[in-house]
């Protein structure tokens, strides 16, 4: 990577609300380019394209979802998202996409804090939509040094706070209550 490369990321939440009653499915994408001048000329250019051929309004410089769903025709809305899914992935200056994906059936947790005597528990759901989910997008780029062996300390990083929490699942432990 050069001096003008970057890595960023970014993290959703899925519910399975109509299919399992509060489960959730945490995704995030690690995006890895050489020049981010060069991507974010390209990029733009892009989503100013798409936009004005698939009519999206937005008062945002980037193309997300809910706007495909609000001004693209229903029949029309696949084609949309995979038409310019594919145009920003061709984008030159992207090096690696590192995509990861986490859903936990529903088990206790235990987590624990930097004394590992200092420990508690959680029922995996909740521990994802109150703990996980605003950290996930870093979970992403982790594992995009992990498969290149790199150390995170050549990397800034900007976070709100790191967690300073391990997890470790037990089966025994699922549906067990815990008082």
């Amino acid at each position: 990577m050069s001096d003008n490369g970057w890595v960023a990321s970014d993290a959703t939440k899925y519910k399975f609300h109509d299919q399992r009653p509060n489960w959730i499915s945490l995704a995030a994408v690690a995006v890895a380019v050489d020049d981010i001048k060069s991507f974010n000329d390209c990029y733009f250019e892009i989503v100013k394209k798409k936009s004005e051929e698939y009519g999206i309004k937005t008062e945002h410089p980037i193309i997300k979802d809910e706007d495909i769903t609000r001004w693209v025709t229903d029949w029309e809305r696949e084609d949309a998202r995979q038409d310019i899914v594919t145009e920003l992935l061709s984008i030159d200056t992207i090096r690696e996409v590192q995509f990861v994906e986490t859903s936990l059936d529903p088990q206790w947790v235990t987590l624990f804090d930097e004394n590992e005597d200092d420990k508690k528990r959680m029922e995996s759901q909740k521990f994802m939509n109150d703990f996980l989910e605003k950290y996930y997008n870093v979970v992403a780029i982790w594992e995009y040094l992990r498969k290149r062996r790199l150390a995170p300390s050549i990397y800034r990083m900007k976070t709100g706070r790191f967690i300073k929490t391990s997890l470790q699942m037990t089966s025994e432990d699922r549906f067990r209550k815990h008082g």
